[in-house]
């Protein structure tokens, strides 16, 4: 730009010295003096010059961009980001639509593992795999990457494993006299007393498709619990499991008996997990049950005007509960049919060796090479869920996903959890073949 106005500058002087020059010399003069209309004609040229630095990359997400980051990226790279904001609870359907248009952004999310599966199959993501950046990403999240690509890694995920909690009001606890409850029974108990008090007991945000799988007190996670329960779920995409089977019928009761108590807020069913989080930090609620990732500082207040306090989330039975994590493989990839690949390379590139300023930025712990202090602000949460045993990491199947889902939601707007298992099995069935 600066370069524009400078020979703009020199054009009006150029332009000002012929004026002067000619003085009253009649108006077809300059045709006469050809040399003098030269300097006129040489910023023509420019303009092919004045859009060839500027870099842009594309980025669709469901959270609140940063523009510290922004402007750091800028300001080390020459690539301006442009963030496009799509609702967490439709980004699934909107982003799968514009891809299939081939109307995406040049990088985009995976939302959970159907999206994953679905976006390599469909060539919509890059193959990231001979990338050097590769060698920041931790040990862990890249063989899970691998395991979602066939042995090829199509996206990276970005946080830190979660842990499945309960976060508790610590100041209505204390108050009323209230233990944290360390098993199903005795949260189901609690759950009585906080409603006796005229306190509502739980909030989730049940608006959203994705995180019904933390939904209270979803039933993978229940029977994952149980004795022998990481085989059981193991055994669904092997088609060795039934969702009739007794272990799971019996686990998702805990899920019927939980709304049909009373115990769920009546905003869950209609708003986001951000917004439950919100609204739990404003004394909504009592508890909210959820992952660690919920306590991030993007997804509303982390300063409440109470202090949370944080459990595993007492999936077991009887006893105490134990830590429940979870990891998950590709998340974000480059849109392989952009036609903006080299930049969106390069920006993942630098975005992905660049991510501890990324994380001191952004406030987020990220999945790549580092230590565990480098994961705040979850590490509080690590910290008090690392004093109770571990149980073994078991993925959820997502060849039937979305049925799995429907029938969640049937549950959490007052359907019978027994209504529908048989159907569930058939689908499951005919997604092995």
């Amino acid at each position: 730009m600066k370069k524009l106005l400078a020979l703009l500058l020199a054009l009006l002087m150029t332009l000002s010295l012929v004026a002067c020059g000619s003085g009253d010399a009649p108006a077809e003069e300059p045709a006469e003096e050809p040399a003098a209309e030269e300097p006129a004609e040489e910023p023509a040229e420019e303009p092919a010059e004045e859009p060839a630095g500027e870099k842009v990359v594309t980025v669709s997400c469901w959270l609140e961009p940063f523009p510290e980051w922004e402007a750091y990226v800028l300001e080390e790279t020459g690539i301006k980001i442009e963030y496009e904001q799509v609702e967490s609870k439709n980004y699934f359907d909107i982003m799968t639509t514009r891809l299939q248009g081939e109307t995406g952004s040049d990088l985009f999310y995976a939302y959970n593992a159907d999206a994953t599966q679905m976006y390599i199959s469909a060539g919509y993501a890059m193959d990231l795999s001979d990338c050097s950046f590769l060698s920041n990403v931790n040990e862990n999240y890249l063989n899970a990457a691998k395991e979602e690509g066939a042995g090829k890694v199509y996206g990276i995920n970005e946080n830190i494993s979660y842990v499945n909690v309960l976060f508790y009001n610590k100041e209505i606890f204390e108050e009323n006299n209230i233990a944290v409850p360390q098993n199903m029974d005795e949260f189901l108990a609690v759950c009585q007393q906080l409603k006796d008090l005229g306190i509502t007991p739980l909030i989730h945000g049940n608006g959203e498709a994705n995180h019904l799988k933390r939904a209270p007190f979803e039933p993978i996670c229940i029977v994952t619990a149980q004795e022998g329960g990481a085989e059981w779920v193991k055994g669904l995409a092997a088609g060795e499991s039934k969702f009739t089977d007794d272990i799971f019928v019996k686990a998702a009761g805990y899920l019927e008996q939980i709304v049909q108590s009373g115990y769920l807020s009546d905003l869950s069913n209609g708003i986001t997990h951000v917004e439950a989080w919100e609204l739990f930090t404003q004394g909504e609620a009592a508890m909210m049950t959820g992952a660690s990732f919920y306590a991030d500082q993007n997804y509303g207040p982390v300063t409440p005007e109470f202090e949370v306090g944080v459990v595993p989330a007492p999936y077991n039975y009887e006893g105490e509960p134990h830590v429940l994590a979870a990891t998950s493989g590709a998340t974000i990839m480059v849109n392989a049919k952009s036609a903006n690949v080299e930049v969106a390379m390069e920006y993942m590139d630098f975005y992905v060796t660049h991510w501890q300023e990324y994380a001191a930025i952004s406030g987020r712990p990220m999945a790549y090479a580092g230590e565990a202090e480098d994961w705040a602000p979850y590490s509080w949460i690590f910290d008090e869920c690392g004093k109770y045993p571990a149980l073994p990491y078991v993925r959820e199947t997502s060849l039937i996903q979305k049925d799995l889902e429907a029938w969640t939601q049937g549950v959490l707007t007052g359907g019978s959890a027994t209504d529908g298992l048989e159907d569930l099995d058939s689908r499951l069935a005919a997604a092995i073949g």
